[in-house]
Order: structure tokens, then sequence, then C-alpha cells
């Protein structure tokens, strides 16, 4: 229900202009779940706004930025003695 809800205001704010509050729900979504929502939402919002009639901005930054935060997720993993993931 969560991710929903976040999924949706993600989008919303995006579409409503908010951009500070749509970084703010995006870095979170980047951070707390897998992110391949904010992937689909950059490549939605990129064909709602026409932008793949030329270079898809947001949708090669919102995948670039997933794969960022997956990479440095499994770099500052913290482990404690019996191999369990501190999160």
């Amino acid at each position: 229900m969560a991710r929903t809800l976040l999924f949706l205001s993600t989008t919303l704010a995006v579409l409503v202009g908010a951009e500070a509050l749509a970084l703010v729900l995006f870095s979170y979504s980047l951070i707390r779940y897998t992110g391949f929502e904010v992937v689909i939402i950059g490549i939605l919002l990129d064909g709602y706004s026409g932008a793949f009639y030329a270079i898809p901005y947001l949708s090669i930054t919102t995948f670039a930025l997933w794969i960022l935060t997956d990479t440095l997720k499994q770099v500052l993993l913290l482990y404690t003695d019996k191999n369990a993931v501190i999160s």
C-alpha cells in the first residue's frame, strides 16, 4: 500500500510541477525500495510529455540513478558477525 501511494504521489508531484517534492519522493523511493517504479514513472512521464521525439532525459536520468543507487546499496550495506544485513 505504501509503495502504491508513493508511486502515485510521485507521479502527481511531477505532473503538478512540484519538482522539489518529486525529488524527495524519488530519492526516498530509490533508497527505501528497489526503485524500478522510478524508472517506470520516468518512462511514463516522458511519454506523456512527448519527449520520445527528442531525447528522453527523465527516463535516462532515472535509469542512471537507479543503477547508481543499487550499486551504492551493495557497497554500503552493513553486516554483522553472522553475515546478517543491518537495515
